[in-house]
């Protein structure tokens, strides 16, 4: 895969990100925000691990804060945003009001146990992309058709809800395949409890996770099942985005109490639309 090129936005508080497509950053950014909900806080020198990291703009919400951020992104051009951000933020966090935060990024993806695997990246939609394609690919027909079939999202798309059934079909595939045209990539995981253990040896008593964030587009019970037993009384807090595909966000609701989290609240997404996609906080009491 070529150097990607990076375009830069200015979000609406003045400041200047780098990002791989412009129209994908303003709801990426309501999400991480979104994330600071339900109690869930941080305070300067807390530890966040933000998995899923996107192009950073959750681990810049963190780092602000004062938190340091240890950030995971498996996808090229995507970590090529993460890294100039992460790199523009530590420069000028000494001299800036940014705050006293920090920003650490790996090209890695975390899960259940280390492997090698293979992700799917969504050229014009890369913040979908992940190692579940199908699920993906099946939802993507669904969400097209839903868009095109609303008069106020879509409203010179007139010609499309009056054409027989035949002809949607086709534009819809042919509209689809362009909007999903994909690459795959191969990635490294390991997991959470694998970057507890690289922690140096003066901090292996002290190793916590003050807040772990997930965003891993159909992953979310891998990488908490990469946490062993005796790490997870290390980590305070969990915030994630759950697509209850299966069960999975009971499954997950049922998974953090038997670890003792007692505070658990999970909410659909303001944008989900028809798709069963969920934010979850947790905390312990």
């Amino acid at each position: 895969m070529k150097k990607p090129r990076l375009k830069s936005v200015v979000l609406s508080d003045g400041a200047r990100v780098f990002c791989v497509h412009r129209d994908e950053v303003r709801g990426v950014r309501a999400q991480a925000q979104g994330y600071f909900a339900h109690g869930i806080e941080i305070s300067a020198g807390d530890v966040v691990f933000d998995v899923g990291a996107n192009i950073g703009l959750f681990a810049l919400e963190a780092a602000r804060k004062g938190a340091t951020v240890h950030a995971f992104e498996p996808m090229p051009a995507t970590f090529a945003a993460l890294r100039a951000n992460a790199k523009r933020f530590n420069l000028s966090r000494s001299r800036s009001n940014l705050g006293s935060g920090k920003i650490e990024v790996q090209r890695l993806a975390l899960g259940a146990r280390c492997e090698v695997a293979t992700f799917t990246y969504f050229r014009f939609l890369s913040a979908l992309s992940t190692r579940f394609p199908m699920q993906t690919a099946q939802n993507a027909r669904l969400g097209v058709e839903s868009v095109f079939d609303n008069p106020l999202l879509t409203p010179r798309a007139g010609w499309f809800r009056r054409a027989p059934q035949g002809i949607r079909r086709a534009f819809l595939s042919v509209f689809t395949r362009i909007l999903f045209a994909s690459s795959s990539q191969t990635c490294l995981v390991e997991t959470v409890s694998m970057q507890l253990q690289k922690m140096p040896p003066q901090k292996m008593k002290s190793a916590r996770i003050d807040l772990l964030k997930i965003d891993v587009e159909g992953a979310e019970m891998e990488v908490l099942q990469g946490i062993e037993a005796d790490d997870w009384p290390q980590i305070a807090q969990v915030v994630a985005e759950v697509h209850d595909e299966n069960g999975r966000l009971s499954a997950i609701r049922e998974l953090l109490t038997r670890q003792g989290f007692s505070e658990i609240w999970s909410e659909k997404e303001p944008d989900a639309g028809q798709f069963e996609i969920y934010l979850l906080w947790a905390r312990r009491p």
